[in-house]
């Protein structure tokens, strides 16, 4: 997404996944739609490329950043390899402040 973490939103028109089509999220301080986001997991997607999360240890608001790594084809050890080394280097998974960790460790070591 090319936003933070966002609140988790159940509004828009319609049932199920319909209403997603409604919802907006905002960027740079004004509104677009929701789905606009999902261009950006979708082009690992649409040419069968690896790719991961991987999570910073930052905030915004409170909120979690994170990152994706897009892997060369067929190299899924490639690029979840290097979501772990990057992960280590920036800091990792953090629990966000109104969030249990629940004693489970998330940390990605190398």
């Amino acid at each position: 997404m090319p936003t933070a973490a966002y609140r988790h939103d159940h509004s828009g028109r319609g049932s199920a996944h319909i209403a997603q089509y409604s919802r907006g999220i905002r960027v740079d301080g004004r509104t677009v739609p929701y789905m606009n986001g999902l261009q950006w997991p979708g082009f690992a997607t649409v040419a069968n490329l690896p790719a991961t999360a991987i999570p910073t240890g930052r905030f915004i608001d409170g909120l979690p950043v994170g990152v994706q790594a897009i892997g060369p084809y067929l190299e899924d050890r490639t690029a979840l390899r290097f979501a772990q080394l990057a992960a280590a280097a920036v800091g990792g998974y953090t629990a966000p402040p109104l969030v249990p960790n629940a004693g489970i460790d998330l940390s990605m070591r190398p």
